[in-house]
């Protein structure tokens, strides 16, 4: 709570209430809305003036902003993952035409041999009631 203070020309506004925490420098842009109107003052420091390790490769001058070209290219940080179709290739897992044909065989066979033991145990069931009906008179 110690770092609200209220507007001037408030009611709760008092002498006391002048400090202000913001640099001398800062001058607001009043054409923003709000109350945190940037300022009109470069944010930006130097290149040389920015935290930057003297090896760094790619240097990034955290925690300022970066500006980068639009040109620039940036290389991924792990290859590319191999599509699955490389992958199955790889390890040889393709079927040929001739086994995808026997497969399909295959699958019609187990599907008819399967309707035909259904069938078969329609058949084999028989219901029998040979139980009167004695709660219908």
């Amino acid at each position: 709570v110690l770092s609200m203070y209220p507007p001037p020309g408030s009611k709760y506004y008092t002498k006391g209430d002048d400090v202000s925490n913001l640099p001398e420098t800062y001058e607001p842009a009043m054409e923003y809305p709000g109350t945190m109107r940037p300022g009109r003052t470069p944010d930006n420091s130097p290149f040389q003036d920015l935290p930057i390790g003297d090896d760094d490769p790619e240097p990034v001058p955290w925690p300022h902003f970066q500006q980068i070209s639009w040109h620039h290219k940036w290389y991924p940080p792990r290859p590319e993952p191999i599509s699955v179709e490389e992958l199955i290739e790889q390890l040889g897992r393709w079927a040929t035409p001739e086994q995808e044909a026997e497969m399909r065989a295959g699958a019609r066979r187990a599907a008819r041999n399967r309707r035909e033991q259904e069938e078969q145990q329609r058949r084999s069931t028989l219901i029998v009631d040979d139980e009167e009906d004695a709660d219908f008179d």
